[in-house]
């Protein structure tokens, strides 16, 4: 059974933000996707780990993290894998979020 939470230490990025807006789906400018992913906890160069609970949402971030040259690792198994292998669990808010 599928447990509740997230990663321990996994800080959220919905992959919808790294868009104009939902009529324009187009990616946010080189800088603002930086400051995204800046205020979702990866600096410029840290490794970023990619996951959601299948792996598909997940794909969109790893694309732009790859784009913006961060070293970036996709966990294609995501919460769905994690939480069936019984794996730590944190709950609670994410420490990323306002």
């Amino acid at each position: 059974r599928v447990k509740e939470g997230h990663i321990p230490g996994a800080r959220h990025l919905y992959w919808e933000e790294l868009m104009v807006s939902e009529d324009d789906p187009r990616f946010l400018e080189r800088d603002q996707l930086v400051e995204r992913f800046e205020q979702a906890g990866v600096d410029p160069g840290d490794t970023m780990i990619s996951y959601c609970f299948i792996g598909m949402r997940a794909s969109v971030n790893y694309f732009v993290s790859r784009l913006l040259g961060n070293p970036t690792v996709f966990y294609d198994g995501s919460w769905n894998d994690w939480s069936l292998l019984d794996l730590p669990a944190q709950t609670g808010p994410d420490p990323g979020l306002p």
